[in-house]
């Protein structure tokens, strides 16, 4: 799969309209389209619905378009730290988050970690858990921002913060009018969890706080990512579980609810490559943590 290719493909994606793509890559109609088709061979699976008159993305085209963007933005960046490493201007840290998205609490870290490093020497990619293990491992990434466990020899891992959980119930739905949630209210639920591949420590931990009676709960549904998730509970396919600091949009048809007292905890970490920075970075990230006061 060549970087032309996924460039093409996500200009396809963006746009949903090959004359509109075609155009804003400068090529013509017919390459990009062979393209697209030959990739679609590559993957194998159709990644567009071609059936009604305007361009749709499939779920695997949606999978891919989250992918690419995480591998584009990173092959961009790579690019631009080999210039940076030709004139000796190197960043000080280059950092994997794992599922920010609009969290509060990640924002408030990341304002404080851009505080203690000089302007412009610092970097950060949003990634899942699992992409941050292997780049850390590849020395493609400094410090990660993930979600244990992560068990893999070569790297340090040491806990940061904890963010409660919270659930999210479409708006009409009988839970919605509950004060507060325990996990026996949503055994009988449809749960929609994180992929155990994808997002192994959001997985693992939810499940654990599921427990009910020893038996641990099914998923109905996995996503990705919590704005996947909070589009399928907005859509009626069962409740979902975030960090409470996430920022919800405030017109999605979901209701937010706590859980009842103990209310189960997502733990965020600090991941490093055990060699001889790992002391230094997360003295940094220790620092960030408690300036951001969290």
């Amino acid at each position: 799969m060549e970087t032309r290719t996924l460039r093409y493909f996500l200009a396809a994606a963006e746009e949903l309209n090959l004359r509109k793509a075609s155009g804003r890559l400068g090529i013509q109609k017919p390459p990009l389209s062979r393209a697209i088709s030959n990739l679609e061979l590559d993957v194998g699976t159709a990644l567009f619905d071609r059936s009604g008159r305007r361009l749709r993305l499939t779920a695997a085209g949606e999978q891919l378009l989250r992918d690419a963007r995480i591998i584009l933005r990173l092959i961009d960046r790579a690019g631009v730290a080999a210039r940076d490493a030709a004139v000796d201007v190197s960043p000080v840290i280059r950092l994997g988050v794992a599922g920010s998205g609009a969290s509060r609490s990640v924002d408030r870290f990341l304002q404080a970690l851009c505080r203690l490093v000089p302007s412009g020497n610092a970097t950060t990619t949003e990634l899942p858990t699992s992409l941050q293990v292997q780049l850390l491992l590849d020395g493609r990434l400094d410090a990660g921002i993930v979600i244990p466990p992560v068990d893999e020899p070569g790297l340090i891992v040491q806990p940061l913060w904890r963010e409660p959980l919270v659930v999210l119930v479409p708006e009409h739905h009988a839970l919605a009018n509950e004060a507060a949630l325990c996990s026996q209210q949503l055994a009988g639920e449809k749960l929609i969890l994180p992929h155990p591949d994808f997002g192994s420590g959001s997985y693992q931990q939810i499940v654990e706080a599921l427990i009910v009676d020893g038996k641990p709960p099914t998923a109905d549904q996995y996503t990705f990512s919590r704005e996947s998730s909070m589009a399928l509970v907005g859509h009626g396919y069962g409740v979902a579980f975030v960090p409470s600091s996430l920022e919800i949009d405030k017109s999605a048809p979901v209701a937010v609810r706590p859980f009842a007292p103990p209310a189960p905890e997502l733990q965020i970490a600090a991941a490093v490559r055990d060699d001889e920075r790992a002391t230094e970075l997360l003295r940094l990230l220790n620092r960030a943590c408690d300036e951001a006061g969290l």
